[in-house]
């Protein structure tokens, strides 16, 4: 599937907003983008919805593959310091 197709699906599922605000951050990215060896992110995505409705909402393959895949990229900023490319 084309990432211009993939793209619409979002906006169309009401996930819009979330997929601009991902967009304009790893836009924003001024250096090279790293993988962690972060670990237990989906885990810790979840526990951050409190309305168990939400929470079921994003317990879908999809939400896993996206933070298991992209959930541990980092950049390093000018003090140093590990920061989320998402």
């Amino acid at each position: 599937m084309a990432a211009d197709n993939v793209h619409a699906m979002r906006h169309a599922d009401g996930n819009g907003a979330l997929v601009r605000s991902i967009n304009a951050r790893f836009n924003f990215q001024a250096g090279p983008v790293f993988r962690t060896d972060a670990s237990g992110l989906y885990d810790i995505y979840l526990a951050s919805f409190t309305d168990p409705d939400i929470r079921r909402q994003h317990s879908c393959a999809c939400c896993r593959t996206f933070i298991e895949r992209f959930g541990g990229l980092a950049t390093v900023g000018d003090d140093g310091v590990l920061v989320s490319a998402i």
